[in-house]
């Protein structure tokens, strides 16, 4: 079953790929703003197919699996408690930037948390493979 799943996954994202490099290559020629705003649509349809896709394959193991349901639990904890502190340390004054293009201080908010998101990210990334590599090393 896993087997099937990955190979109909990466089926549909070679078509997406290639139906947003054909759309890309629209804009370089032709200089043709729908076809950006078409590449955007996809772009946002993925977005929503990953999340829904995310969410259903962790709801299904967590019912297959009754000792998931603590580590995602905990996982999910663990996700808010990043999501508060990138919210918590994101400026709230507008730059200058930010005030030329009339961004209201919700959006600059919540922007500033998804980067702060995105770089503890980055840093659990960065420590797991140290970590593994630690790890790996003196197992040895």
């Amino acid at each position: 079953m896993d087997t099937l799943i990955k190979k109909i996954t990466n089926i549909v994202l070679l078509v997406i790929g290639l139906i947003v490099a054909a759309s890309s290559l629209i804009y370089l020629i032709n200089q043709s703003d729908a076809a950006m705003t078409f590449s955007f649509y996809i772009l946002y349809c993925m977005l929503v197919a990953v999340i829904v896709v995310l969410l259903f394959f962790t709801i299904l193991r967590i019912f297959t699996d009754k000792k998931q349901i603590v580590t995602t639990t905990v996982l999910l904890a663990i996700f808010a408690v990043i999501i508060t502190i990138g919210y918590i340390i994101a400026p709230s004054e507008l730059s200058d930037v930010a005030t030329r293009l009339e961004i209201s201080t919700t959006v600059f908010k919540w922007v500033g948390t998804s980067i702060n998101v995105v770089y503890f990210a980055f840093l659990g990334v960065v420590a797991a493979f140290i970590g593994s590599f630690i790890y790996i090393k003196l197992k040895k």
